[in-house]
């Protein structure tokens, strides 16, 4: 297990096989998974076969992209999940840039965790290291249009909008034609902020 860095209150480590149960559990909290997939089920197997070896092969790329487990550092109690990795490999919509130095950010932390300004302590430390050890040249993240949680940790972490749109997709996936929002903030306009 490699951790990738560590905040004043998190960790944020490489997954393992072994947590299968953790993203289960993550997965199958039906307010968690409301602006995600509609707050449905996620099956075991899912997690197991398709969503875990996802994860791990995130970590294939430059070191600090991928999608990290998320861990309270008093506790070692697992919060959740923050993503970073190139725009291209977007699942929310249709890739819109082929440029490796765009990045998504992305969270999905636990109902218990929410409001305790964990995914903004997270998202800041995934951005200043790609900003300043990194080539990234711009983070975006994208959310449903009615998500203000995470609309207010978009700006938070200084990301300001850019521009409104409609979800594409599978026809039929439950997302298809509702507003969505994406918000980022270009490298200098981080820099100057920070």
């Amino acid at each position: 297990m490699e951790i990738l860095l560590e905040t004043e209150r998190l960790m944020l480590r490489q997954f393992t096989v072994d947590d299968v149960d953790l993203l289960w559990a993550l997965d199958n909290d039906t307010e968690v998974m409301r602006t995600i997939n509609g707050g449905a089920a996620v099956a075991r197997d899912v997690i197991r076969e398709q969503t875990l070896p996802r994860f791990l092969a995130s970590y294939d790329r430059e070191e600090h992209y991928g999608v990290w487990a998320t861990l309270e550092k008093a506790s070692d109690r697992f919060l959740g999940w923050l993503w970073f990795k190139p725009a291209s490999e977007s699942l929310n919509i249709r890739p819109t840039t082929t440029d490796p130095h765009i990045i998504e950010i992305g969270w999905r932390l636990h109902q218990f965790a929410w409001g305790h300004g964990y995914a903004p302590e997270g998202a800041r430390a995934l951005m200043r290291q790609g900003f300043v050890a990194g080539d990234v040249q711009q983070v975006v993240a994208h959310t449903l249009a009615t998500n203000t949680k995470s609309i207010r940790v978009m700006e938070k972490v200084g990301l300001r909008l850019i521009h409104t749109f409609i979800y594409e997709g599978t026809p039929g996936a439950w997302h298809v034609g509702q507003a969505a929002v994406t918000y980022g903030v270009n490298r200098d306009e981080w820099l100057q902020d920070e």
